[in-house]
């Protein structure tokens, strides 16, 4: 499963709270997963539902998450 979140602002960061279906994904509503970035390698522990990302367009323009179960 993977999960692409991508800022179109080149000049301002932006962020935002996912509010990801967590039936679709194959994922129970309560508890931890972990994501890890396609593009960086960068792991991160998410919690449920909602969780929080920010692209800045210096640093990166897009993340491409694979769900680690």
């Amino acid at each position: 499963m993977v999960l692409t979140v991508v800022n179109l602002d080149n000049a301002q960061e932006q962020t935002a709270w996912l509010d990801l279906d967590m039936e679709a994904l194959g994922l129970p509503w309560q508890g931890d997963f972990e994501v890890e970035d396609q593009l960086t390698g960068a792991r991160y522990t998410w919690h449920n539902q909602w969780n929080y990302v920010a692209l800045r367009p210096w640093e990166a323009v897009a993340h491409v998450f694979q769900i680690v179960k």
